[in-house]
């Protein structure tokens, strides 16, 4: 069974995870993601954005660690040298056109698709 956290994302980050280049992803330690990231997870659905229509990238996640980001995938987003949880990601599963977004305005980040 897949478990599949949804993540909004800025552009910049989108495209390149989109396009197979980048292959982590952070987020700060805090509460909020520490208790989504506690549960098992399978695929991480990127958003570019908020609401009904905006493109998505899902992709295998392969593991959460902490460890501190790479300053390539990180600039500017978070302040280098901290610890953060680092999101390993796999291979591209569902990229689907900019135009498709079922479920999507039923859905808040950090939502999760069974």
């Amino acid at each position: 069974m897949t478990k599949t956290l949804v993540l909004p994302i800025k552009k910049k980050w989108f495209d390149m995870i989109s396009s197979g280049e980048k292959k982590e992803e952070y987020r700060e330690i805090k509460p909020y993601y520490q208790t989504r990231f506690d549960k098992p997870l399978t695929h991480v659905k990127f958003t570019n954005g908020y609401g009904n229509s905006v493109p998505s990238v899902t992709v295998e996640l392969l593991g959460i660690s902490k460890g501190v980001p790479k300053p390539e995938w990180s600039e500017g987003t978070i302040e280098q040298g901290s610890l953060v949880f680092v999101l390993s990601l796999g291979k591209i599963v569902a990229s689907p056109p900019d135009d498709f977004s079922p479920l999507v305005s039923e859905l808040t980040p950090g939502d999760f698709i069974e």
